[in-house]
């Protein structure tokens, strides 16, 4: 019967340095690392994503924005920091841009911010 322990144990042979069988690392697009730093609120990883050259507006699979998540999460201080960045207020996604979504959200203070 194999244990937590063994599991742990093979895991760490194979990513060990100097193992020819450890897997590939996976690279995240710039774009991808923006998406995902604007969706966990995490401006200092959004920050760097734009520093390797993500887009701005980036899409997800869904053709959402950063800005778009952001405005959907109520996150004040990422929506600042997109625009602050040029993020454009007017993208849309079905007919639906951030405006709409802060509006739809009843978030007063992303709403004001998104129409100055």
């Amino acid at each position: 019967m194999t244990t937590t322990d063994d599991f742990r144990a093979a895991a760490a042979a194979v990513t060990a340095p100097g193992n020819d069988n450890a897997a590939p690392a996976v690279s995240i697009s710039p774009d991808k690392q923006l998406l995902d730093a604007v969706e966990k609120g995490d401006i200092e990883a959004a920050r760097d994503a734009l520093t390797a050259g993500a887009n701005i507006d980036a899409r997800d699979e869904l053709q959402t924005t950063p800005l778009m998540i952001a405005v959907f999460a109520k996150n004040a201080a990422m929506v600042h920091f997109l625009l602050a960045n040029k993020a454009d207020v007017l993208a849309e996604r079905s007919s639906e841009g951030a405006l709409h979504l802060a509006a739809r959200a009843d978030v007063p203070e992303i709403t004001e911010t998104l129409l100055h």
